[in-house]
């Protein structure tokens, strides 16, 4: 009698605690649910580009990828490609770099 009693006041804490209310899958799935128009609304795509052909070949891209935050705080990334090769009296040079960074 004594162990049915203790059995029943250290379990029965346990299994009034762990009830809980089941919500509906609809009301999860809407407040789950993103929009994408306004998520396609805050990235943005730009960057730069740049060519010269002739005795001094030069080309340069820069493109970058950003999201806004709010009206005034975005972050990105940008990456940067550079070419020069130059032709002087037959003496040919030809570097290429690249880089990237991030801004805010």
């Amino acid at each position: 009698m004594k162990f049915s009693a203790l059995c029943f006041l250290f379990l029965f804490p346990v299994f009034a605690f762990t009830q809980y209310e089941v919500e509906d899958e609809d009301s999860l799935a809407e407040e789950t649910k993103v929009d994408l128009y306004e998520l396609k609304k805050k990235i943005y795509v730009g960057g730069d580009l740049s060519m010269r052909f002739g005795n001094l070949t030069y080309i340069y891209a820069a493109p970058l990828v950003g999201f806004e935050f709010y009206k005034n705080l975005s972050v990105g990334l940008t990456g940067i490609y550079q070419y020069v090769r130059i032709n002087n009296f037959g003496s040919i040079v030809t570097e290429g770099t690249f880089g990237g960074g991030a801004f805010y």
